[in-house]
């Protein structure tokens, strides 16, 4: 889990794919604060282990949401 922006209301960060494998929608970006603590040290995380540490934002543009199922091609 990650810091959200202010504005978000609702908890959800989905990514929708179409058929053929290409985005359809994708909430990431319109609902992640990737700059919550400044440019240098990103936002908070939680893991699995409930630890929690700050990513710089770069390192989160490549992260992996394990609730993210890919179908399709």
């Amino acid at each position: 889990m990650g810091e959200k922006v202010t504005t978000a209301r609702d908890y959800y960060m989905e990514v929708h794919y179409n058929t053929d494998g290409s985005v359809q929608s994708d909430e990431f970006n319109s609902k992640v604060e990737l700059y919550r603590h400044g440019s240098k040290f990103g936002s908070n995380y939680l893991y699995n282990d409930w630890s929690v540490s700050n990513i710089p934002p770069n390192d989160v543009l490549n992260a992996v949401d394990p609730w993210a199922v890919k179908t399709g091609p």
